[in-house]
């Protein structure tokens, strides 16, 4: 299911395979935002997760809430909230915990530049 701006919810496992496959095809990098409903951080910083979706449309930004998907939060080793994960090509390139907006708008400028 997407939002509006491209950020897309990711509620299974299937859903997560079909987007991997679908930006490895395209060749874009993926940036996942591991959250929680009942984290304030998170919820602070989804507007800004939002609009870089906006202004990068060549990323895919995925929405994944860890009460929802714990064996994929454990696969990627998130152990705080928000963690934000940057892959490309099904390998991890980067990642950032915390709601540091200026670190994420630095990395996401940082990749999507590469």
């Amino acid at each position: 299911m997407a939002e509006a701006g491209g950020v897309h919810f990711i509620q299974s496992q299937e859903a997560w395979e079909a987007k991997l496959k679908e930006a490895s095809a395209e060749g874009k990098m993926i940036i996942s935002n591991f959250t929680a409903t009942w984290c304030r951080p998170c919820k602070s910083i989804a507007p800004h997760f939002h609009a870089l979706s906006l202004k990068h449309p060549d990323i895919v930004f995925l929405k994944i809430d860890v009460d929802q998907m714990p064996d994929l939060a454990d696969e990627f080793d998130v152990q705080a909230m928000p963690t934000f994960v940057f892959t490309r090509n099904g390998n991890r390139i980067d990642r950032l915990v915390g709601a540091n907006l200026r670190d994420l708008e630095r990395k996401v400028a940082g990749h999507a530049a590469s």
